[in-house]
């Protein structure tokens, strides 16, 4: 069975929304990648926040609520085979260098205050007919 973790980050101040997304796709992804090898996840799926497009402030495309509740850019969610697969990838990121040189990396473009992640269960999907 699957074992999914998602998470919820916030870019730093200063970093805008297409930056944060071209160097968490193209840097920090890469770099999870090449430390953690065949521990890395069956899909590393990112969503970032979609944007009111003539907004010159960045504001978030928002359907119930305010935008100011949007306080973060990015929902990410990591799949792994099952729980031994996971734990596989927890070890290797947990090994010393790879821990400090992921917290370096990340410290460039997330806000770590903000920084959420946890597990969820399997997904309940409904699908038109």
């Amino acid at each position: 069975m699957p074992f999914v973790v998602t998470a919820v980050e916030t870019r730093k101040p200063g970093w805008i929304p297409q930056q944060f997304a071209d160097y968490y796709d193209n840097v920090h992804v890469t770099l999870l990648k090449e430390r953690v090898g065949d521990a890395f996840p069956i899909s590393h799926v990112r969503y970032y926040v979609k944007r009111v497009s003539d907004a010159p402030d960045f504001t978030p495309l928002v359907f119930t609520g305010a935008p100011e509740d949007i306080k973060f850019d990015s929902i990410t969610i990591v799949t792994f085979e099952d729980d031994a697969h996971a734990a596989r990838f927890h070890a290797k990121y947990a090994e010393p260098e790879i821990y400090a040189r992921m917290k370096e990396d990340e410290a460039k473009y997330i806000a770590e205050a903000s920084l959420k992640d946890f597990g969820v269960d399997a997904p309940h999907i409904t699908k038109s007919e």
